[in-house]
């Protein structure tokens, strides 16, 4: 990071006044607006945290039932808007089906990151609690485990960037590559089935989850990056800013799923109940991710009309 921020400086020349505000943006009335609805927010924020700090200290709420009544606050104000924009704010019919398209698009990436984001959950007990960890008589923290994903996008971000420049007219459209990365997240957790079968002495190999963050770090670079790039094009300009927040609004519906469906991560007690309940449990995150992604699939062509003309 500190090496793309000193490329960033020394590349300012090349921006050409890419970025800069514009004489209207600078406005002094809409600065104090701007600092204003800030200020709003900001202070709505600690209020709500100093709610949640004394309703846990007196017991009143526990940190599970925060979590889940943030998911339903977050999930409600997430269909609100889209359906406010969609229905109201927009102008014409192309903007209405392309803001149609971004809801599409960041329900998909709420999926994606509700299974992708276990392995700072599920994942990363599973390999604390079920995995061998040991390399060459040495044990491992299961933390260590959570590098692999960072260290293959590096390596894989090129190699799936210059597919996609390959194949020129053949490139897939943004709804075939959700597809793609929701199946990839599917494959990874069928692995994560098939390790959970393979539980014979109450452990297995870290391979299982070396390839299951495969798996995923392909899924992850063939839909956020596309996702990301996709909304800001198929965004009006004067709503691109509230489409990105709605977009990781999304990240944050996934992170809250990922986070509550490990009251359902396998036990230990028995071999016979970590291998039930981890086949059932990434079975059916598996199911809903294939299924999620073969409708991406099948409907690619009529997402496709309704980006009407955005490619």
């Amino acid at each position: 990071m500190t090496c793309a921020l000193i490329q960033y400086v020394a590349g300012r020349r090349y921006l050409v006044g890419a970025g800069e505000l514009k004489e209207d943006s600078a406005q002094p009335e809409r600065i104090s607006n701007a600092w204003r609805q800030f200020s709003i927010g900001l202070g709505v924020l600690l209020l709500l945290c100093a709610a949640g700090w004394v309703l846990n200290t007196t017991g009143a709420f526990t940190l599970a039932s925060f979590a889940e009544s943030v998911f339903y606050l977050v999930s409600a104000l997430f269909l609100a808007y889209f359906a406010v924009v969609i229905l109201f704010v927009a102008r014409d019919q192309v903007e209405r089906q392309r803001l149609t398209v971004c809801f599409l698009l960041c329900l998909g990436a709420a999926m994606f990151w509700s299974g992708f984001e276990q392995a700072g959950s599920a994942l990363n007990l599973f390999a604390r609690d079920l995995t061998d960890r040991t390399i060459f008589g040495t044990d491992i923290t299961a933390g260590a485990l959570q590098s692999v994903n960072p260290i293959l996008i590096i390596l894989l971000a090129p190699v799936v960037g210059m597919t996609w420049v390959k194949l020129g007219a053949r490139n897939p459209s943004m709804a075939v590559k959700f597809g793609l990365g929701l199946g990839l997240l599917a494959v990874g957790f069928l692995v994560m089935a098939w390790a959970s079968m393979s539980l014979t002495d109450g452990k297995v190999g870290m391979q299982w989850l070396v390839a299951t963050y495969f798996f995923h770090t392909v899924g992850e670079l063939c839909l956020s990056p596309v996702g990301l790039s996709s909304i800001t094009k198929l965004a009006p300009p004067r709503l691109v800013g509230q489409m990105m927040g709605t977009w990781f609004m999304g990240a944050a519906i996934g992170n809250l799923v990922a986070g509550l469906v490990t009251r359902f991560m396998p036990q230990t007690e028995t071999v016979e109940a970590a291998v039930q309940n981890g086949v059932q449990l990434f079975g059916t995150v598996a199911a809903v991710a294939g299924v999620a992604g073969l409708v991406f699939i099948v409907s690619s062509q009529p997402i496709r009309k309704m980006q009407a003309g955005v490619n």
